[in-house]
């Protein structure tokens, strides 16, 4: 990513994040005080959720005395949900505290309903870097439940469809790119389509790498926003929603312009498979070294598609 590219993407998300602060105080709804208590958005275009989605999560941060939605994560065994590493890890890359979540599994509305569940245990990928290696992003943490939840978890797809299938992704927060307007409790989702992956790749963006899914913006309007980080991308298959990408990062400084990038599920179904089994997380591939910290993670961490640990 080129330093102007840096600087644009910054300055974007700073107003932004002004934007939706006033907006969500405005509404007397307080959002997403993430590890370092920035503010969280969500998908652009969509529409209230048309079906319930039992293995939908609110994935919610300590705030004061309460929890505060602030991230999207999806429930893939009856113990164990799987999110984007971004919104559960702080500046160094290492796990926050499991006491400081709360998860809201199986719910259209991220205030009541559903099952409330705390978390034991948050393990991110051993090559997540925040993206500042060459290497693949890895961007997918699995989060351990503090008790067994009784609703129906997802099913991870064992391969993608083709370019151009259509896929549905879900998420909680504010619908304007601006930041304006109430912010809803209401589930939103959106259907749109996978890109061949040079769609998503530019030496000024934010870039694709191995184990990455390339996402359209539906009308060139419609899309991921701030905080939607985590969330599922699913398809249906046989009839039955299945899990195929967790929201990783976008492609432009701007909600809903450009294509998004999903950590592909069905790439990492082996390894989710081998933590849930172990408790533990696999080694790094060889030579898989987490790099210094560059421009690129600064980048990543000052435009808050995530919420950074403090």
């Amino acid at each position: 990513m080129s330093s102007t590219s840096i600087r644009r993407w910054t300055k974007t998300f700073t107003a932004l994040t002004v934007a939706v602060t006033l907006a969500a105080s405005a509404s007397g709804t307080a959002y997403a005080a993430g590890p370092g208590g920035d503010v969280s958005a969500n998908i652009v275009g969509g529409h209230e959720a048309t079906e319930s989605y039992p293995a939908m999560i609110s994935l919610q941060f300590a705030h004061g005395d309460d929890f505060e939605h602030g991230c999207g994560a999806t429930l893939v065994s009856r113990r164990w949900a799987v999110t984007a590493a971004h919104c559960v890890t702080s500046q160094d890359g290492s796990p926050v505290s499991p006491e400081r979540l709360r998860l809201r599994v199986g719910s259209n509305d991220r205030t009541t309903g559903g099952a409330s569940v705390g978390v034991t245990a948050v393990l991110p990928h051993a090559e997540w870097d925040w993206a500042t290696g060459t290497g693949r992003v890895a961007d997918i943490a699995m989060l351990r439940l503090d008790t067994y939840v009784q609703l129906q978890h997802i099913e991870i797809a064992t391969r993608l469809q083709n370019d151009g299938a259509v896929a549905r992704m879900l998420g909680f927060g504010l619908t304007e790119p601006n930041g304006e307007g109430p912010a809803p409790t209401t589930l939103q989702e959106l259907d749109t389509r996978l890109l061949p992956s040079e769609r998503c790749a530019s030496p000024d963006e934010f870039g694709i790498s191995e184990g990455d899914i390339c996402v359209a913006n539906v009308n060139g309007t419609d899309g991921i926003c701030v905080g939607d980080g985590g969330g599922p991308l699913m398809q249906k298959i046989q009839g039955r929603w299945q899990l195929i990408g967790t929201l990783s990062r976008p492609t432009t400084g701007a909600c809903g312009i450009g294509p998004a990038i999903f950590t592909d599920a069905t790439y990492y179904r082996s390894w989710m498979y081998e933590v849930m089994s172990t408790g533990t997380v696999p080694p790094a591939a060889p030579g898989a070294t987490p790099a210094a910290p560059s421009a690129a993670k600064a980048s990543a961490q000052s435009q808050n598609w995530y919420l950074p640990a403090a």
